[in-house]
């Protein structure tokens, strides 16, 4: 099952993006479309299917694809895991991740320059709704995006319910 949400993009006319989150029920789909938006990208080795695919392959993690198209072509591709957590020992918590399982053994071998797969131009502006698509349909209480560059945490917007960790943080500077 899927959801489906349309916004405008900040500033623009042209028609709205529509955001869908999925399972992967495909996995030879997901890689033909991952690696035909990557060739439009300027994605980090991280973000490229020889990461993402190899992560897939060893970890073999239940995703959520989160796809973002403008005027029916696909500008952005994310993977969201699941988790459950307990805050304050009795206080459940439903979790989504990019591109992390959520298990620190395996988030050992972490990605760096995080987020979407998108076209540049695009980038701040898909995350954003492809957040504010995982929050409206109730799906979260907290959305981690880990190792994002920080000026892409920065361009998302405030009051999105999100933990952020920098690039900088971890000793990183870009």
């Amino acid at each position: 099952g899927g959801l489906q949400a349309s916004a405008l993009p900040s500033g623009s006319t042209s028609a709205p993006c529509r955001v869908t989150l999925h399972r992967v029920s495909d996995r030879s789909d997901l890689e033909a479309d991952w690696r035909a938006l990557e060739v439009t990208t300027d994605a980090p080795i991280f973000l490229r299917w020889l990461w993402v695919g190899s992560w897939l392959d060893c970890y073999e993690p239940r995703v959520t694809v989160a796809r973002v198209e403008l005027d029916g072509a696909t500008i952005a591709l994310g993977l969201f895991t699941e988790q459950k957590v307990r805050r304050h020992r009795v206080l459940p918590v439903q979790r989504l991740l990019l591109h992390q399982t959520g298990r620190r053994a395996e988030d050992q071998l972490w990605i760096e320059y995080n987020g979407l797969l998108a076209r540049p131009e695009h980038a701040a502006m898909a995350l954003g709704e492809v957040l504010a698509a995982f929050i409206r349909a109730g799906r979260a209480d907290e959305i981690f995006l880990s190792m994002l560059p920080g000026a892409l945490a920065d361009s998302v917007q405030e009051g999105q319910r999100f933990v952020r960790e920098t690039l900088h943080a971890h000793g990183y500077s870009r």
